[in-house]
């Protein structure tokens, strides 16, 4: 009886382990190298239409930021996160919500990136600027 408990125990964790990496994905995703920047371009685009995305001209960094939610300041790595630029066209199913976008564009940059990332929190300075009662600074609350 026991080492029937322990297969289908073992069998549990299989199953558990391979939804967790299978996850949702894109159909189909195709990435290069951007072109060279057209005169006073500074930023990519995101194109979105049903069962499509598209990014044009995009960092790392930028995507990195879309797909966990995070402010691009809060992401430290080498210069060419934010110098080398993309263009990705990625397929998905025509249904798709912007909550289960997120998890596609995760796996997209753990698959064709090699992404491994941690999180960590950090204490950073700030500045305040007050002042006495009757000053002009307290106009600026």
């Amino acid at each position: 009886m026991r080492p029937i408990i322990r297969v289908i125990w073992g069998l549990g964790l299989v199953v558990a382990a391979w939804s967790q990496a299978v996850g949702p994905a894109f159909e189909v995703a195709t990435i290069k190298p951007s072109a060279a920047p057209i005169e006073g371009r500074l930023t990519g685009q995101m194109m979105r239409s049903p069962g499509r995305v598209s990014y044009d001209y995009v960092s790392l960094e930028n995507l990195m930021a879309q797909a966990y939610r995070i402010k691009n300041f809060q992401i430290s790595g080498p210069d060419w996160l934010h110098s080398e630029r993309f263009d990705i066209v990625a397929q998905m199913p025509v249904d798709t919500s912007d909550d289960q976008l997120v998890p596609m564009l995760q796996k997209f940059l753990a698959e064709r990136f090699q992404l491994v990332f941690h999180r960590e929190s950090r204490t950073l300075g700030a500045y305040a600027l007050v002042g006495k009662r009757g000053t002009e600074a307290e106009g600026c609350r």
